[in-house]
């Protein structure tokens, strides 16, 4: 009988620790999934203020404020001249002011380009783009302008 009971002591000891083993293990476990939940969330905000951050971020912003184009009269080259401004909320150190020629059926005579530097949020600075490349002032009807922020344009 002495034996029966310490075998059933035993037995009872036994399942109090697997009871206890298995409560530790459960709060373990849910531990680490609530770790595991916060550290995907923190990942998840993280890339979303990337993403975000890259869409709302204040790009450069030049605007033409005026341009005209005239054909000089000593060489025959057609210049446009004019004033843009940096209307944006950070500096501009390089921007390329972009011309294009076009004759009268449309077709592209050329495009040259004039570089303004270090423009501060408000500042307005002249241009002149001198179309010498293809000095047949003439020939142009129409062209466009733009500005340009990533490379130096080709000639």
């Amino acid at each position: 009988m002495l034996k029966m009971t310490f075998l059933l002591e035993l037995s009872w000891k036994t399942y109090e620790n697997s009871i206890f083993e298995c409560q530790i293990y459960q709060t373990l476990n849910a531990a680490i999934m609530k770790a595991k939940r916060a550290i995907f969330l923190f990942f998840v905000l993280l890339m979303a203020s990337v993403i975000l951050s890259g869409c709302t971020s204040s790009q450069p912003s030049i605007i033409i404020l005026e341009h005209n184009g005239a054909i000089a009269s000593n060489s025959g080259t057609y210049i446009v001249q004019g004033t843009a401004q940096n209307t944006g909320t950070r500096p501009v150190a390089k921007v390329y002011i972009v011309v294009t020629t076009y004759d009268a059926s449309g077709a592209e005579i050329g495009s040259s380009y004039d570089t303004l530097l270090n423009l501060n949020p408000g500042d307005e600075a002249q241009f002149k783009v001198e179309a010498r490349h293809f000095y047949q002032g003439t020939r142009v009807a129409r062209y466009d302008i733009l500005p340009n922020y990533n490379s130096v344009p080709s000639r």
